[in-house]
């Protein structure tokens, strides 16, 4: 008994509505009232939508000539398809002939024109499905299987955006974003509270002065030398994060993320505990803790139980797909994401065989430049933890400066808030400012730079407001 093998071009199925399209192109060809009504419509509808080449290059060519006041006739529309190089040949020829000389207009070109739409998404989802089965074949077969993830989430999104209507409207009026940027202002100064505030909270009032908060869409970095407290104000800015989308973590406005390369999960929760518990560290590591604590212990843990929108990762080889695929997931399950953190910048990873020329600053401004697509794709702040030269430890005045940033390529360029960690009872243990975490603000692209201060507890690594009166 024979084998009978089916190859994938046997049984692909070809979804063009050819009627349609020659339909509408004639009407475009002699309906002055139907071209007026379809290309003043941005976005309608583009030459790629059209499974002929031929008809929907006819299309752009008389886009073109509608929006130059050109006369319309066979001949002058065979000049403008060839001048946009296109060759016409025999066939395509005859289908012109047909279609402008032969076929009448229709008044029905809206359903037409859904017609051709709805054909281009089935034939998308097709190379969509086909490349994605390849791909998938790829990666199993030892290459980078995260990014063949990401991409196919990309492509799945695209896919939606084309059912749901979703469309390019292109460059717009200034009028359009000034009206937008008047609601924000009248937004703005019908808040019942007199903060400063506009973005999400550090937590650190004097920051938030300096600031306004994070902005949506900003890039953050945070840099210092090891034990300065890079993380504790991570988790300071994540647990304000946390109260701003959702008062004591109910009824939460978006997901707050951490991604930690250098500290497993259950550190990572046990410093967020104590911070928040105000519980030694020290002791929760041993298991001794006192009464008193026991008591914050437990406490802590019922406020942190609504806390369902706080999320850490833990996974030790990051990469920016790995991150953009995560989101998405995140944001379908809570709607959108409010506040991302990276610990940190230095420990992400490229996909395999993609680093540049083994040059580790460019990968790692590289990753800088995927952070702040991500933070405008996800309309939130992105805050990254960075690592600063181990040479500022020769200088006497150890404060960071922008060159401190390790392998800094262009993290300078791409952040739009650069701040610094500096505590001097690190380097003086018998300094008159023990406890006092100084944030210099070294770079805002919409704001003012300059020194700002907050405490530190090292029993609990915790940051915060000041409250012994520094000045």
């Amino acid at each position: 008994m024979g084998v009978i093998v089916v190859t994938k071009n046997q049984i692909k199925t070809t979804y063009t509505h050819l009627e349609a399209e020659r339909a509408l192109v004639a009407t475009l060809f002699s309906d002055a009232s139907a071209r007026d009504a379809i290309f003043t419509e941005s976005g309608i509808l583009a030459e790629d939508r059209f499974s002929s080449r031929v008809l929907g290059a006819a299309f752009v060519a008389l886009e073109q000539m509608f929006f130059d006041g050109a006369d319309i006739s066979i001949h002058s529309l065979h000049e403008h398809i060839e001048r946009s190089g296109f060759q016409i040949n025999e066939k395509d020829n005859n289908t012109l002939s047909e279609v402008c000389g032969v076929l009448e207009a229709t008044s029905d070109y809206l359903t037409c024109i859904e017609l051709i739409q709805s054909k281009y998404i089935a034939r998308q989802s097709q190379e969509v499905l086909e490349k994605l089965s390849d791909e998938s074949a790829a990666a199993f077969r030892g290459e980078d299987l995260s990014r063949t993830l990401d991409v196919a989430q990309q492509r799945i999104e695209a896919l939606q955006g084309l059912l749901t209507g979703t469309k390019k409207n292109g460059s717009l009026p200034l009028a359009h974003f000034v009206t937008g940027a008047i609601d924000r202002l009248q937004q703005l100064s019908e808040r019942e509270d007199d903060s400063p505030v506009t973005g999400v909270p550090t937590g650190v009032v004097e920051l938030d002065n300096m600031t306004t908060g994070l902005q949506p869409g900003d890039l953050v970095i945070v840099g210092a030398r090891p034990s300065m407290g890079k993380t504790a104000m991570l988790l300071k800015m994540a647990d304000s994060a946390c109260q701003h989308v959702g008062k004591n973590g109910k009824n939460p406005g978006g997901a707050v993320i951490i991604y930690s390369m250098e500290m497993l999960g259950e550190a990572l929760a046990n410093r967020f505990i104590a911070m928040k518990g105000r519980i030694d560290l020290q002791a929760m590591r041993t298991g001794k803790l006192s009464d008193e604590d026991m008591g914050r212990f437990v406490d802590t843990l019922e406020r942190l139980a609504h806390f369902d929108h706080l999320c850490l990762c833990d996974q030790a080889s990051i990469t920016s797909a790995f991150i953009r695929a995560d989101l998405r997931r995140k944001r379908k399950q809570f709607d959108k994401i409010a506040f991302v953190g990276i610990d940190y910048l230095g420990l992400m990873e490229s996909p395999p065989g993609a680093r540049i020329n083994d040059i580790r600053a460019n990968e790692v401004a590289g990753f800088s430049r995927d952070l702040k697509r991500i933070a405008l794709e996800e309309k939130c702040p992105v805050v990254a933890l960075a690592q600063l030269n181990r040479s500022l430890e020769s200088r006497p005045n150890k404060r960071p400066l922008m060159s401190d940033l390790r392998d800094s390529g262009g993290i300078e360029q791409d952040a739009d808030l650069i701040t610094f960690l500096y505590r001097d009872e690190y380097y003086n243990p018998d300094t008159k400012d023990k406890g006092k975490l100084e944030i210099i603000v070294a770079k805002q692209r919409n704001g003012p730079t300059g020194v700002v201060y907050a405490s530190y507890d090292g029993r609990y690594t915790a940051v915060d407001n000041l409250t012994g009166g520094w000045q």
